[in-house]
């Protein structure tokens, strides 16, 4: 277990940000409708803001407040698969997104944990 790292009451690793992103399983479980993400895309950094789940398990919807003052609640993301994410051991609460590149896949855009929701539709 890493420095600033520990065990939860159900026995999954928790980093200092909180819960940890390690699979897609993770990332639904924590992809709850209240969950708050911030989301940077790097190819339009004015699309990267804040992401709030509103409802959905397979396909997510969510609220958005964009860098470039666009907001809205029409946001959608289908669940990846796991050859479609990379995820982050130096921030366990961050998954990165792949899209395709010239040498293979690289990351479109990430989303990290701000604040946990209540796993239930608003």
């Amino acid at each position: 277990m890493h420095a600033g790292s520990r065990r939860s009451a159900c026995g999954r690793t928790r980093s200092r940000w909180g819960d940890s992103v390690k699979t897609v399983a993770d990332f639904k479980k924590l992809a709850v409708p209240g969950s708050v993400w911030q989301s940077v895309n790097l190819a339009h950094p004015g699309a990267s803001g804040t992401r709030t789940i509103i409802r959905g398990s397979s396909v997510l919807s969510y609220a958005f407040k964009n860098a470039d003052g666009k907001e809205g609640s029409n946001g959608r993301l289908e669940m990846p698969k796991s050859s479609e994410v990379q995820f982050d051991e130096a921030n366990p609460s961050t998954i990165h997104f792949l899209v395709p590149g010239l040498n293979g896949p690289t990351i479109g855009w990430s989303w990290t944990l701000v604040h946990s929701g209540t796993g239930r539709a608003s």
